[in-house]
């Protein structure tokens, strides 16, 4: 489209936009967009809604050069992803696609035997193609239809387009099916007996905390969140934002995402609530039911989460089959909560997974020691830490015997409120996942989340030998970046600001305090900056702002401020 056409679409839709609902105009959206640094370069209409698409004024790829985005859509589900198809038809092509494709590679170990990766990877397409339609039993009709809108939308902008509702399908609900199977699922192996499990390493990799009230230095609640997920040579190239504004009763949010997904990386609601998710291995996953989980459960919760408690009921109620932790940030009501779910369950058998072998030698507690002091009931197989949570210390006391049984020394100043059980990330002095992760945040306005459970019953849960065969020597660094990102940010309590918090959240960065975390990471093609595995985020919940980097190491932070295009 010519710079001519953009000009005459805009003025059209300006003259014509209070026809086509009753959000903002064209010329408040346009202001909008402006405080924020950003141009509308691009505008759709379907069925009297509209849809927008803003270029950042300076912020690029640093690759690619082109500019970061945010789009913004409104209507009913299927309008809204009408219009994402529409403006954004080539990237919702390569997210369904090459993302997909490339993701599965990196499941597999980087040391697999090179002529068996085609067979371990056409088994991991398989069961993407063959069973992630169970999901559709729970997923409601919005996002069914908002993945219909797009694939009709794409239809419209490229009757040759590779995109189709099954592989969108795939993309929002495929990882939960393959982990539905991977995390718990000894009979997988018989089913397919080209995989082993010693031939997957999973990407565990995530980071979030809450602070408000005395931790920060301006009154101000922070919500903190890196999402690390290989990008696929797809993500760093299509990831933005997306304004949502619903013409239904749905509340108005903004998501860190990209097109094609409809669930959300990370997201916040009109109301100052924000959400966020971790993987985390557990053996307390359905595969014939893996219902919804992981993003597309933060955008349907933060669509009706109008505040943390209405959240927290809302994910209880959804039919999950997959085990994930959700930080969900209040900044109105200054309560913040990490969900530490599992699949949907009338019971909680915490003590079925844990190998019989630690049960037999009393290294574990019993049914009646769980039934004493655990200090909170399970909710259809989810536990909450809120950020008043007291840990049971009770749990502590089976620490020193289940280190000794697994060779490891530990010393007693690990267990406190500053402590590490492995002082650097390459660490190995944790025995995998068999022991209980002290909690360390002891003040009520701190909250931190990485890849671990902390409740004592969902601990064990996670004490599943084939989910802990599947995780293969990650508890080491996960519980080293617990320990790091709360010794960060106890260092600076009180004294947390804008700038300060968005230190801690990128505290893993090339460019901060541990450059040699990402090393890994793929280089540009001049060498000079890293790859961002996935997103890094910060939530400002009392002005409800959102800035955020993605695609490479070296590029600029980009914002929205909510409340200027939905309110």
């Amino acid at each position: 489209m010519n710079k001519y056409s953009v000009y005459f679409s805009l003025v059209v839709c300006f003259l014509l936009s209070p026809l086509f609902s009753e959000g903002k105009n064209l010329q408040e959206l346009e202001i909008a967009f402006a405080k924020d640094n950003y141009d509308i370069v691009h505008s759709a209409t379907f069925q009297n809604m509209r849809g927008f698409i803003a270029h950042h004024k300076y912020a690029v790829n640093y690759e690619s050069k082109a500019p970061k985005r945010t789009f913004y859509v409104e209507g009913n589900a299927y309008q809204m992803g009408y219009l994402m198809g529409m403006m954004a038809e080539k990237d919702v092509a390569v997210m369904t696609n090459e993302f997909i494709d490339n993701v599965l590679l990196s499941f597999i170990k980087v040391d697999v035997d090179p002529k068996k990766i085609p067979v371990i990877w056409g088994v991991l397409m398989d069961i993407l193609k063959n069973e992630t339609k169970r999901v559709l039993r729970d997923m409601s009709k919005e996002y069914i239809n908002e993945m219909k809108g797009i694939e009709a939308g794409c239809k419209a902008a490229n009757p040759e387009t590779k995109v189709t509702f099954n592989r969108l399908l795939m993309l929002n609900s495929g990882f939960d099916t393959l982990l539905s199977n991977f995390y718990a699922l000894n009979q997988l192996w018989d089913k397919y007996p080209k995989l082993s499990v010693k031939d997957l390493d999973i990407p565990i990799m995530c980071n979030a905390f809450s602070v408000f009230g005395k931790a920060t230095k301006d009154g101000k609640h922070y919500f903190g969140r890196d999402f690390m997920f290989p990008p696929g040579d797809a993500f760093e190239y299509t990831a933005s934002m997306v304004i949502y504004r619903p013409s239904d009763k749905r509340l108005p949010i903004v998501s860190v995402t990209a097109p094609g997904f409809v669930g959300s990386i990370a997201a916040m609601n009109s109301n100052g609530v924000a959400m966020g998710v971790d993987m985390v291995p557990s053996g307390g996953c359905d595969n014939n039911r893996p219902g919804i989980n992981s993003l597309m459960m933060v955008r349907s919760v933060m669509h009706s989460g109008s505040d943390v408690n209405k959240a927290v009921k809302q994910v209880v109620k959804t039919q999950r089959g997959v085990s994930w932790l959700y930080m969900i940030a209040d900044g109105q009501n200054d309560r913040s909560v990490v969900l530490e779910t599992g699949k949907s369950t009338r019971k909680l058998d915490a003590i079925a997974f844990p190998p019989d072998e630690l049960k037999w030698l009393a290294l574990l507690p019993d049914a009646d020691f769980l039934k004493r002091f655990e200090n909170q009931k399970h909710q259809k197989g989810l536990m909450v830490r809120w950020n008043d949570y007291k840990y049971p210390q009770k749990f502590q006391e089976f620490n020193n015997d289940l280190f000794w049984y697994h060779g490891k020394k530990i010393n007693s100043k690990a267990w406190g409120e500053r402590g590490f059980i492995n002082r650097k990330h390459s660490g190995t002095n944790c025995p995998e996942a068999f022991y209980f992760s002290p909690q360390r945040e002891e003040k009520d306005d701190v909250l931190i989340m990485t890849n671990h459970y902390v409740t004592p019953s969902m601990r064990l849960c996670a004490m599943n030998p084939m989910t802990i065969e599947i995780a293969r020597n990650k508890a080491n660094e996960v519980q080293w970046r617990y320990d790091e990102l709360n010794e960060q940010i106890l260092k600076n309590y009180g004294n947390i600001d804008a700038e300060k918090a968005l230190e801690l959240i990128d505290f893993l960065s090339p460019e901060r305090k541990h450059p040699e975390f990402y090393k890994n990471n793929q280089k540009s093609s001049d060498g000079k900056t890293q790859r961002i595995r996935g997103s890094v985020s910060l939530f400002d919940l009392k002005d409800k702002t959102v800035k955020t980097k993605f695609g490479f190491y070296a590029d600029d932070w980009i914002t929205v401020t909510l409340p200027n295009y939905v309110d």
